[in-house]
């Protein structure tokens, strides 16, 4: 099996993979995990709609989540490197006899809707808010929980031990306990 040739000048510019748009069954739970587990940033919370960014992101979100019935992919977003590459991207895509649609998008610039011969759902802008990026400000996730045991000096050495909680490098808590 041969490769296919590569189309170099399409008429149209893909500068990369922009977001993705999933539907969600639990928004509450699915905020949770994103944001606490994943660690991802919570940009926005409107309109059934949750909007999520890396730490070192600059745009205002690679991840919507969106309630749904179902947990589902609802958009793959792409970027273009100009508004102009949208007209040619529709055209592109009805010369192909695929569906191509403009659409209002919540914190995108002019947005394309369109599907591929393959049936997946696309998403096209060019622009997006700008937000400061968030890896100067950020706190990791705890990488180690450290417990350490030692004897605690006073008159009850030979019995008391004492257990330091370490969370993300402090102190979180101390205890004694004593033996007998």
């Amino acid at each position: 099996m041969s490769l296919p040739i590569t189309n170099h000048d399409p008429g149209f510019r893909i500068t990369r993979a922009s977001h993705v748009v999933l539907t969600v069954r639990d928004l509450a739970a699915s905020r949770q995990f994103y944001e606490k587990v994943i660690g991802l940033i919570l940009t926005a919370e409107e309109g059934g709609a949750l909007y999520f960014r890396g730490v070192e992101e600059a745009c205002h979100h690679s991840l919507v989540l969106r309630k749904g019935e179902g947990a589902a992919c609802a958009r793959l977003g792409l970027r273009v490197f100009q508004d102009e590459d949208l007209d040619r991207l529709k055209a592109f895509f009805e010369a192909h006899g695929c569906r191509a649609a403009w659409a209002e998008v919540p914190h995108q610039g002019r947005t394309l809707h369109a599907t591929d011969p393959a049936g997946t759902p696309l998403e096209f802008c060019a622009t997006m808010p700008v937000e400061p990026r968030m890896i100067t400000k950020f706190t990791p996730p705890c990488r180690r929980l450290g417990v350490a045991a030692r004897s605690l000096p006073g008159p009850d050495a030979r019995s008391a031990q004492g257990v330091r909680v370490l969370h993300r490098g402090r102190l979180s808590a101390q205890r004694v306990y004593r033996a007998g």
